[in-house]
């Protein structure tokens, strides 16, 4: 069977098999099906909310309420499958953590729902349809490049979009799928074909979308949902149908390694700035500890959908916490546990989002938006001076005020030698002395 085809008969099986779950989770005798079904309280919100007096013209000065656009990339997680289990054929996007716009943030904590209360003019969210929403069930990362493509075009094409002046939050989410199918094709699924597709997709928003700040999350350690199987007799039974790649445990152990890959092979290629310029940004969101939160470091099940696979409302509620921290905090920020609970941050007024540029870590006790600034400044004059043309310029200015100060001094040295001599010519011509003088000549002035 050609690739193509396989995929596509992978896809078809999904849609039935969560489509199956959904209509006989209900009556299933499943440990987290109540946590599952029960809805999500969501939290107040008591932060300051504020935005820029000005449209900041730079991503490392960009605030929360500087955002205008939201937008998403990535597999099922971000498409909301498992949320609502029970209602799997209805669209449950609106949900999804990193793209969900469809209730308050008092009823669901989702990125959109707590930039909401900062801008309520945020547009892009899920809400019932897909909106800037691209991402589609079973996609794997070499799918990255073609929503990249989706999402560019979708956005040049909508009218509510100002493509040169708006600020764009971009959220991308995948590689469930890659590594549930690495023992089919290693080399395809190899961390450094993962990482490759990322980047296409990475430098062509780069190319294509201005005022952009993009984060990318990276993938959990899926060799972990194994645990789960051991105590559920359900999850082991339709395991080889979410993720074969960990039914057998010397897969697993080669799944174990390749997410450790996936990590760090993604933060080689993002934290060292790269992408960065005066008006795009990339950053990488941590969230490796998303179902191993426990002190006894075993999986939350209440994080999981129907399906053991697949995040709960619960687990979209953490994720949105989560991802909202790690603004604030350049990925520094580590949640322990999910399960308790993830409080958000509240940013101090004027805080900006994290860059590579930007820390908003304030060591000093300096307002986030001063220390910033300064910082941001600093960098760009030292990007400057190092520059031949600036060094040349330097160089050049300093010879030209060396040639001043010696005019100067020289000029006020024969101003002080001629006032002298006259001075001493007078005298001579009041005592009647007509003496022949040589008045520049004699040294001694007699």
């Amino acid at each position: 069977m050609e690739p193509i085809e396989s995929r596509f008969m992978f896809l078809i099986f999904n849609v039935c098999l969560y489509t199956t779950i959904g209509f006989t989770f209900a009556s299933a005798n499943h440990s987290n099906s109540k946590e599952t079904a029960e809805k999500a309280a969501g939290i107040d919100f008591s932060c300051h909310v504020s935005q820029s007096k000005t449209q900041p013209k730079s991503v490392h000065r960009l605030t929360p309420g500087d955002i205008q656009v939201v937008a998403a990339l990535g597999d099922s997680i971000t498409t909301g499958v498992g949320i609502d289990a029970s209602y799997i054929t209805v669209d449950t996007s609106g949900h999804a953590f990193s793209i969900g716009g469809s209730d308050s943030l008092t009823k669901m904590t989702t990125l959109p729902s707590i930039l909401k209360m900062y801008n309520g003019n945020l547009y892009g969210y899920s809400n019932g349809s897909r909106d800037l929403n691209v991402a589609f069930i079973g996609a794997e990362s070499q799918d990255m490049l073609t929503q990249a493509d989706t999402l560019i075009s979708r956005m040049q094409s909508d009218s509510n979009i100002d493509m040169e002046r708006d600020w764009k939050m971009i959220t991308l989410y995948v590689g469930l799928n890659d590594i549930c199918n690495t023992c089919h094709d290693v080399e395809k699924y190899s961390s450094f074909n993962y990482v490759t597709n990322i980047a296409k997709a990475i430098e062509r928003l780069k190319e294509k979308v201005p005022r952009a700040y993009v984060n990318v999350i990276q993938i959990f350690d899926v060799s972990i949902l194994r645990q789960v199987d051991a105590n559920d007799q359900y999850c082991e039974s339709i395991r080889p149908n979410t993720c074969p790649c960990i039914v057998k445990k010397e897969d697993a152990e080669v799944v174990s390694q390749l997410s450790q890959q996936y990590q760090e092979k993604l933060a080689e290629a993002i934290d060292d700035g790269n992408y960065d310029s005066d008006t795009f940004s990339v950053q990488l969101q941590r969230q490796n500890d998303l179902v191993t939160s426990l002190s006894d470091e075993t999986p939350d099940v209440t994080l999981l959908s129907g399906d053991c696979t697949h995040l709960s409302r619960k687990g979209h509620e953490r994720s949105a916490a989560t991802l909202w921290n790690n603004l604030f905090t350049a990925g520094e920020r580590t949640v322990n546990n999910y399960a308790t609970g993830v409080e958000l941050v509240c940013p101090e007024e004027g805080a900006y989002l994290s860059t590579s540029t930007s820390n908003n870590a304030n060591k000093n006790g300096i307002s986030f938006e001063v220390s910033n600034e300064n910082h941001f400044k600093n960098t760009r004059l030292m990007k400057k001076l190092n520059h031949p043309y600036y060094a040349a310029m330097l160089i050049t200015l300093f010879i030209i005020m060396i040639a001043l100060v010696a005019s100067c001094v020289i000029c006020c040295a024969v101003k002080d030698g001629k006032e002298d001599r006259l001075q001493l010519y007078d005298y001579m011509f009041d005592n009647e002395k007509m003496y022949y003088y040589n008045f520049y000549d004699n040294e001694d002035g007699y």
